[in-house]
């Protein structure tokens, strides 16, 4: 009886949550998601960054910061794994993430909602627009967005793009409609969207999803010199300096970003919800940058911090993130932690918050993430327990366990730029020395590696045994 055990346990859960919530009534719960943007395009995690991020260093300063949060290398598997539980090869239906998550898998905004909560969500969703896989078929009572990769970031833009066309597309819906509101830039539309969802959900509590396609492509390239960013922030980053135009772009509609997150900041405590809201903000994958890329766009500005190559690849700069939480006089101001964390422990992290028992399975496999809450509330304190994240992209594997970190490439990922070629068997790499993975130190500890080997197959082998295979191009940025 594994498959519907969510709605077992949800059954029983107002009983649970009533004894053991940790606030007197049900937070809100506020999940901000940024598009491609790398551990060091914010001063809050990467002192050296060019970009200003106001609102992410207000968020962490009252919150918690998580220097050691990894994710997927790409944005599909991160979505899903974030908003599951569940690893990158637990989730998908066949056919892969355009036909959705598998059905018995429950997703959290359907979980919220047979707790009460309104449920909403702006911006990308890029999880299968097929029935059943729709975002209003998976427990969002509101849902304003784009279904793909990627939208340019002007509506005239896409008026332009339709002009060409013999049969117009929409690119934005509101529901299962056409989004029929006049509009012109896509980060204020998200936000503004997100903004109203607060003010007209104020009296219950409410789950919001704000999903910026911030800072994914189409970005100013030499390829294609075409401005995604505002004028007025254009202006306000060449007023500081910074000539190139490409360099311009990214940071413009990154600080614009951080500009709207201010605004839904703001609306919080204008509706006096700012003490009973969990806010959490992280970045789905790493960023593509001048010297690492992969699409065929050509590279873009992003920057990675300390960290090695990028979105697409396994390594530190692919699959580590910015992410922080927020919840006034519940998680201790100002606080880092530094044990690692992943995105797939969100989840069980929320049933923990509502006096919910974490269930062991979510669909037919074991839940992949764990609940976070006493490491939280302790402001990072509290160690965890020594675990590991297996991640994966086509035939590459890479498993993070404590100090280490095995990587083996079998397909070589980039275009142009430094491609990253295969490895020759599994390299490991020792992150509290070495985060740059620099230092191959496979040959002075094989048994490290042979344990690690043994882990990431056992991962692989376990979602084969579901019946989880995938055909070609499941990968989607």
């Amino acid at each position: 009886m594994k498959l519907r055990i969510f709605s077992l346990l949800l059954l029983a859960g107002p009983a649970l949550a009533a004894s053991e919530t940790p606030a007197d009534s049900k937070p809100n719960i506020v999940v901000i998601v940024a598009d491609d943007m790398g551990y060091g395009d914010t001063k809050t995690f990467w002192p050296e960054s060019r970009i200003r991020t106001p609102s992410l260093d207000r968020l962490a300063a009252a919150g918690l910061k998580f220097t050691n949060f990894h994710v997927d290398p790409l944005c599909t598997p991160s979505r899903a794994a974030f908003l599951s539980g569940q690893g990158t090869e637990n989730y998908s239906k066949e056919g892969g993430p355009e036909a959705g998550v598998l059905p018995d898998v429950q997703l959290l905004p359907q979980i919220l909602k047979e707790q009460g909560y309104a449920t909403g969500a702006f911006g990308k969703w890029h999880m299968g627009e097929v029935s059943g896989a729709h975002p209003v078929d998976r427990g969002f009572d509101r849902w304003i967005g784009y279904h793909g990769g990627s939208i340019p970031y002007f509506k005239a833009y896409l008026d332009e793009r339709n002009a060409t066309l013999k049969k117009p597309k929409t690119y934005v819906f509101d529901g299962r409609e056409p989004y029929a509101k006049e509009w012109t830039h896509a980060t204020d539309l998200w936000a503004d969207e997100a903004v109203r969802f607060i003010d007209e959900n104020k009296a219950k509590p409410f789950y919001l999803h704000l999903a910026f396609n911030a800072v994914h492509g189409p970005l100013y390239t030499k390829q294609k010199p075409q401005y995604s960013a505002r004028p007025d922030w254009l202006k306000k980053v060449a007023a500081k300096g910074i000539t190139d135009e490409q360099d311009q772009d990214y940071i413009a509609v990154v600080e614009h970003m951080d500009d709207r997150i201010g605004s839904v900041l703001d609306s919080l405590e204008k509706n006096g919800l700012a003490k009973n809201t969990l806010v959490f903000f992280f970045s789905d994958n790493g960023a593509i940058t001048r010297s690492y890329y992969y699409t065929p766009e050509g590279p873009v500005s992003g920057d990675n911090g300390p960290f090695r190559a990028g979105k697409a690849t396994l390594y530190e700069g692919g699959i580590r993130v910015p992410a922080i939480m927020r919840w006034p006089d519940v998680i201790p101001a100002g606080t880092v932690s530094k044990d690692l964390v992943c995105h797939w422990d969100f989840l069980p992290t929320v049933f923990q918050i509502l006096g919910l028992k974490v269930p062991d399975h979510n669909g037919p496999l074991p839940m992949r993430g764990v609940g976070l809450w006493d490491h939280v509330k302790s402001g990072g304190t509290l160690e965890l327990a020594e675990r590991s994240h297996p991640s994966r992209i086509g035939p590459n594997r890479s498993v993070n366990r404590g100090k280490w970190k095995l990587v083996n490439v079998k397909k070589p990922i980039g275009k142009g730029g430094n491609m990253e070629q295969p490895t020759e068997g599994s390299v490991l790499f020792d992150l509290s020395q070495d985060p740059g993975e620099k230092n191959n130190l496979a040959g002075q500890h094989p048994e490290i590696v042979q344990r690690l080997e043994a882990e990431v197959d056992n991962h692989s082998e376990a979602a084969s045994a579901a019946n989880r295979k995938k055909p070609k191009g499941e990968d989607r940025e």
